[in-house]
């Protein structure tokens, strides 16, 4: 149908335990959209087939002061490439939390 696609990810992931309070986590993924039967995207139209691809990463850690009080950052990244540049885009998200 119009909406089908393909889709192809893989995604590494590991956790650091630096100290008993320290901790961090780190996420790689990489990620492809593949749409065959997109009309707007159909090689008769556009002389192209849409695809899509991009990557994410996302580092986290973890300070925990006392037994109720955690302290955290998280730092996510997001690049974003398309045959149709509509979609394409670059992100940076920082989180703090207490």
């Amino acid at each position: 149908g119009y909406s089908d696609y393909l889709y192809s990810s893989i995604t590494l992931s590991n956790r650091y335990k630096f100290s008993k309070k320290l901790k961090a986590s780190l996420k790689l993924n990489y990620h492809k959209y593949d749409y065959d039967n997109a009309y707007a995207y159909d090689t008769s139209t556009t002389q192209s087939k849409k695809e899509a691809d991009g990557y994410k990463i996302n580092l986290g850690t973890t300070y925990k002061y006392t037994k109720k009080l955690l302290a955290g950052f998280d730092l996510d990244y997001r690049d974003e490439s398309a045959t149709d540049k509509r979609y394409e885009y670059n992100q940076i998200v920082a989180l703090a939390t207490m």
